[in-house]
């Protein structure tokens, strides 16, 4: 079984803070890569800024089925 090491919401600050107040297991376990994790969410961002609704979550969708995510 794999752990994934984080920073403790305690202890953000900064980027980190940042992570935890967007919420959701994603970007929490980005925590020790933070600059990282805020291109990543930037770069969805912009992908969806320039994509139909519709479009943007059905790509989603199956870029997640194709990788094996299940929630």
């Amino acid at each position: 079984m794999f752990f994934i090491q984080t920073i403790p919401p305690e202890e953000a600050t900064g980027a980190v803070r940042e992570l935890y107040d967007r919420g959701g297991p994603v970007w929490q376990n980005l925590t020790l890569r933070p600059e990282a994790a805020l291109a990543l969410h930037a770069l969805i961002q912009a992908l969806r800024a320039t994509m139909d609704p519709r479009r943007f979550e059905l790509v989603y969708f199956l870029s997640a089925s194709r990788n094996g995510c299940s929630a």
